[in-house]
């Protein structure tokens, strides 16, 4: 049973919200909407202990409370609705008008737990939220609600990816060592495959050296660089992974960068660029960037040409 009535916006519990999982949004553009054309679709909320707790529309209450209005329309659900009903009127909500961030993802499926078994929920919710039916996926976003709110705001934000957090996750890296990838992650630019690249190498060297993330971190050279006001995020994210890479494989970083110096001494033209592959497990790749066939000509011609291309080898062979 549900019924229209007028509330006092103070009478809304905004702390206490066992129904509600929005992460990470901006209220500014839904506060401008209500103060031009007021509250469109009233939210719908629960009576508990004197006070109205929020089933939908958490975010329409906390527009109107920066608002400062007092009063509001609102639907009353009768008290013999279950908390379980609550939340997935909450959910289906949700799910008919956008998509879940990963972090709203784990608190919903952190508060469904609560009443329904771990099994139902992996065969029946996690592919309403466009996740595999797998009990470690399950467990994972479980975890990814007990992080630290920095943590998740950079997931829910997409500053950092979902395939980072399962990498940590999978090499079961203790909380404290995640918020400082995290707080790094956040000083710093890395790219999706940087990130991952960087809780791998990281977690490599210390595991050589038996030395902690922190301890790592300390290396004067790395200091250097997190340290320098001249370089930008970016610049000191790729020469940070610069580091790293020679740290964790010498003999790869010799390697690649003998090769870099036998290709720049081939004055190779604009737009044509020769590839590496990691570990020089393949072979090398050209690519030719051309606006038409007749610049695509003169670039190949002068390739042809190009005397120094014989001489590209293997950095580790001899003459």
């Amino acid at each position: 049973m549900i019924f229209l009535s007028d509330i006092d916006v103070d009478s809304i519990n905004t702390e206490f919200t066992p129904f509600s999982f929005s992460y990470g949004f901006d209220l500014s553009n839904l506060t401008e909407s209500i103060k031009k054309v007021g509250l469109i679709n009233p939210p719908i909320l629960r009576m508990q202990k004197n006070e109205f707790i929020i089933v939908i529309g958490y975010k329409r209450i906390l527009a109107l409370k920066k608002l400062k209005l007092e009063k509001t329309k609102g639907f009353i659900l009768s008290e013999d609705e279950s908390p379980l009903e609550c939340l997935l009127m909450s959910f289906y909500d949700n799910l008919s008008v956008r998509k879940l961030n990963e972090v709203e993802k784990a608190i919903f499926l952190s508060k469904l737990s609560s009443y329904i078994k771990s099994e139902e929920i992996v065969e029946r919710y996690l592919p309403l939220i466009d996740l595999p039916k797998r009990k470690n996926i399950y467990e994972m976003y479980i975890w990814i609600e007990s992080l630290s709110e920095k943590a998740k705001k950079l997931i829910a934000s997409e500053a950092v990816s979902i395939k980072t957090i399962r990498l940590m996750y999978e090499k079961e890296i203790p909380l404290e060592e995640i918020d400082i990838y995290i707080d790094l992650m956040g000083k710093l630019s890395f790219s999706f495959n940087e990130q991952i690249q960087l809780v791998e190498y990281t977690n490599d060297i210390c595991r050589k050296e038996n030395i902690k993330l922190k301890g790592l971190l300390k290396k004067e050279e790395i200091k250097e660089i997190i340290k320098n006001p001249s370089l930008g995020k970016k610049d000191k994210a790729k020469r940070l992974m610069d580091i790293l890479k020679k740290m964790n494989f010498p003999n790869l970083y010799l390697a690649e960068k003998t090769f870099k110096k036998m290709v720049d001494s081939c004055n190779l033209p604009d737009g044509v660029e020769i590839r590496v592959p990691f570990y020089f497990e393949s072979g090398y790749r050209m690519e030719i960037s051309f606006k038409n066939g007749k610049e695509l000509r003169g670039k190949l011609k002068r390739l042809v040409e190009n005397k120094e291309l014989g001489k590209i080898k293997d950095p580790w062979k001899g003459e």
